[in-house]
C-alpha cells in the first residue's frame, strides 16, 4: 500500500521492504532467492541513482542519532517492517479478523478526490471504520514517515 499526497498535502514515504530476484534452484529443487540492494543504495548500470536510498538514509540516520554513513539496507528494512505491522494495526483495529482464512474480510471506507496527486495518482483517503482513524494520519509521524520533514508534508501540515 502506497499512501501519499492525499487531499490535506500530506506526504507518507515509508521504508521499502526488501525485493528478491529469483537465482535458480539447488540441487535438491529448492528455490534459491538473493535480496536485492535497497532501492537506490547501488548505483544503476545506466542512468541516475535514486535519491531514495539518500533520503531514507538520513531519515534513519536522523530519527537514531547516528551518522548516515552507518545506515545499513538491513536497517532501512527493520523500519519497513516496523511500519508494516503498524500499518496492518491501523487497518484491523477494532475489527474480528480470521487471519486463517485465504482472503479474511478487511473493512476500510475508501474516500475518493477529485483531480490527481503525484505522479497522475488519484487522491484518496483510507479510513478504518471501526475506529474512524484515517490511516495518512496516524502513519504521519517521524518514526513512520520517511517523508515526514519534507516540504509538501510540512505545509500539509500547517
Amino acid at each position: 500500500m502506497r499512501l501519499a499526497y492525499n487531499r490535506e498535502g500530506y506526504s507518507y514515504d515509508a521504508a521499502e521492504s526488501p525485493k528478491y530476484k529469483f537465482m535458480g534452484e539447488d540441487a535438491e529443487g529448492n528455490a534459491i532467492w538473493e535480496r536485492r540492494p535497497y532501492l537506490g543504495s547501488v548505483a544503476p548500470e545506466e542512468g541516475k541513482r535514486s535519491k531514495k536510498w539518500d533520503n531514507h538514509r538520513d531519515w534513519y540516520a536522523k530519527l537514531h542519532g547516528i551518522p548516515n554513513a552507518h545506515v545499513t539496507d538491513d536497517m532501512l528494512y527493520e523500519e519497513a517492517s516496523t511500519a508494516k505491522a503498524r500499518l496492518i494495526d491501523l487497518v484491523t483495529e477494532g475489527q474480528d479478523i480470521d487471519w486463517l482464512k485465504w482472503d479474511p474480510d478487511v473493512r476500510i471506507d475508501v474516500k475518493r478526490y477529485p483531480g490527481k496527486g503525484a505522479f497522475g495518482r488519484e487522491l484518496i483517503s483510507i479510513r478504518n471504520p471501526e475506529t474512524g482513524k484515517i490511516i495518512i494520519r496516524e502513519m504521519n509521524t517521524p518514526e513512520l514517515n520517511a517523508a515526514y520533514d519534507s516540504y509538501w508534508n510540512r505545509r500539509g501540515r500547517k
